[in-house]
């Protein structure tokens, strides 16, 4: 990380002499012209950015214009990033011909020129794409002087997407007139050296600057010992002592939320099928099991409770563990190459390494772990090949991976009779693997696909319709929520049924999930349906307003309302 930080982050970024008279001159004119106007303008305004790209800023700003426009308010999603592309984000098919045909200081043209209706309440200003080199002034320009009546009078809030990095014209200038900032990033080493410097430079052109920080795809545990909470500590362990920021600079920053992944917000999932998705959930179940028992029989070892999680995560990607002192070795350079463990020498003394020996062995040698790890290997085959080939009875099969995945709930029911941790995990794995062998059937998979709008795509072939999707969301479309609720109603008893049947064949009741009455949890099975169905009709979508039970949703509304007091404060 230490190589990207010092890379990311250069010596603090100075406006161009030019560009930085231009915005002054501006903002001393308006001061002196139109001073309330203008400060209102600035508190009825948020600037999302980021250090860098991928890390979800236009779809965080995209929702909070859904979610303060759903809750009554006049809202404008101004469209800065020529990367972005918010139209296309919301899978909007209209031309914008119109505006990409002229520039945008060509003739004597009005706010509504240059603006979308999206939804009730919310409507795309800039939606065409954009920016040529030096349109980024002309933008500000016409947003702060030219249509700043406009603006006041139409709306309630204004949402900026600006650019992802630190740029001068194209990103901080316009926070010379925008008020509340959200900085949004990612649990990556990459991601928060790039936020750490987007906070270095804002503060070099603006001090008293307060900087929201937004969490997405956010997990409390981060691979390799990273701590997904410490954004300016991250940054400043790995940049020279000049470039980091003081204990004054970093307490202008604060978080604002904590959003963890969800699959209608990963657009790299697109529109997964229902096959595909009962065997990425079928992975997360094994993956989940995989990593408990490793736990489990770390837990039984001398390794410290502190590196336990570290040890756990590196056990669970290796495929091989036959020779021990090579496995061994890996671990001591991984842990070693780990923030708070780099001292250098050898990574374990001599009792430590007897002590690792006897864990790598007894890892190796457990048999659940093999065999774990044998039908991960198989379902990620199978993901990788796509669609799965078709069985005599006509519907999708994979006979090797059926077999496998059999004989592991079998071992799974015989050892959760007296091993009971393992219960909940193989229930997780018992449900799915009833799913995977319901949706075999074409007439199943149908009534979930019927859900999904289409329209005529390239070449007449139907492709999902998005907007119409998010619309039917975001507006609580009654007929569209009638559906879904009949889907579920529908699909409800015949996923018990199945779920029943495997439990008979397999002899799989200690697998069923119970009360302490031993009646069967109904509600956890609806539960895991409706997690299911969303994932699958829902992932790529882009948005998370509209799902008021699942995390993700419920982690993004408390974070726009703290956003909410921040701007009803000031």
């Amino acid at each position: 990380m230490a190589a990207i930080a010092a890379r990311e982050a250069g010596e603090p970024g100075s406006a161009p002499p030019e560009a930085r008279r231009m915005v002054e001159t501006l903002r001393r004119e308006l001061e002196r012209s139109a001073p309330e106007e203008l400060q209102a303008l600035a508190a009825r305004s948020v600037a999302v950015a980021s250090g860098k790209g991928g890390v979800g800023k236009t779809i965080t700003a995209v929702n909070l214009a859904l979610y303060y426009a759903l809750g009554g308010g006049r809202v404008a999603l101004i469209d800065l990033d020529p990367l972005s592309d918010v139209a296309s984000l919301l899978d909007i098919q209209e031309a914008e011909a119109a505006l990409e045909a002229e520039p945008l200081a060509s003739g004597d043209r009005s706010l509504a020129d240059f603006t979308r209706k999206l939804f009730a309440g919310l409507d795309l200003i800039f939606p065409s794409p954009k920016l040529g080199r030096g349109e980024s002034l002309q933008l500000l320009e016409l947003i702060f002087s030219r249509h700043r009546a406009e603006l006041l009078r139409a709306y309630d809030l204004l949402i900026f997407d600006l650019p992802a990095g630190s740029g001068y014209e194209e990103n901080l200038a316009f926070l010379a007139f925008i008020r509340t900032l959200v900085l949004v990033t990612n649990p990556q080493p990459t991601a928060h050296a790039a936020a750490g410097t987007y906070v270095r430079r804002l503060l070099a052109l603006y001090p008293e600057r307060a900087v929201y920080l937004w969490h997405n795809r956010y997990a409390p545990q981060a691979p390799g010992g990273f701590n997904p909470l410490d954004v300016i500590g991250n940054y400043n362990r790995n940049v020279p002592r000049r470039q980091r920021l003081s204990p004054a600079e970093a307490g202008r920053v604060s978080d604002l939320a904590f959003v963890p992944e969800d699959t209608a917000l990963n657009l790299l999932r697109g529109e997964p099928s229902v096959q595909e998705n009962i065997r990425r959930c079928l992975l997360d179940a094994l993956q989940f099991l995989l990593e408990q028992r490793v736990a489990a029989l770390t837990a039984g070892s001398s390794v410290s409770s502190s590196l336990a999680p570290l040890v756990v995560a590196f056990l669970c990607r290796q495929r091989r563990l036959e020779n021990p002192e090579q496995v061994l070795e890996r671990l001591g350079e991984h842990l070693q190459g780990l923030a708070g463990f780099t001292e250098q020498g050898a990574a374990f003394g001599a009792e430590e390494r007897r002590s690792y020996l006897a864990l790598l062995e007894s890892v190796s040698e457990d048999r659940l772990r093999r065999a774990l790890t044998r039908v991960i290997g198989l379902l990620e085959e199978s993901l990788s090949r796509g669609a799965p080939p078709r069985s005599p009875a006509g519907g999708p099969g994979d006979r090797s991976l059926d077999r496998e995945l059999s004989r592991l709930l079998l071992a799974l029911g015989r050892l959760a009779a007296r091993e009971r941790s393992l219960a909940n995990g193989g229930g997780l794995l018992l449900f799915y693997f009833a799913l995977y062998k319901l949706f075999r059937s074409d007439t199943v998979v149908r009534l979930i696909d019927r859900l999904v709008p289409r329209r005529d795509g390239p070449r007449g072939r139907a492709v999902r319709d998005r907007y119409r999707q998010i619309r039917y969301l975001v507006e609580k479309d009654p007929e569209y929520r009638r559906r879904y609720l009949r889907l579920v109603a529908l699909l409800q008893p015949v996923v018990l049924r199945q779920t029943a049947t495997v439990v008979k064949a397999f002899g799989l009741g200690q697998l069923l999930f119970r009360d302490g009455s031993g009646r069967l949890l109904r509600e956890a099975y609806l539960k895991l349906l409706t997690n299911f169905l969303h994932d699958t009709l829902y992932s790529g979508l882009s948005v998370v307003i509209g799902f008021p039970y699942r995390s993700a949703a419920v982690a993004f509304q408390e974070g726009a309302e703290r956003l909410r007091e921040r701007l009803a404060a000031r």
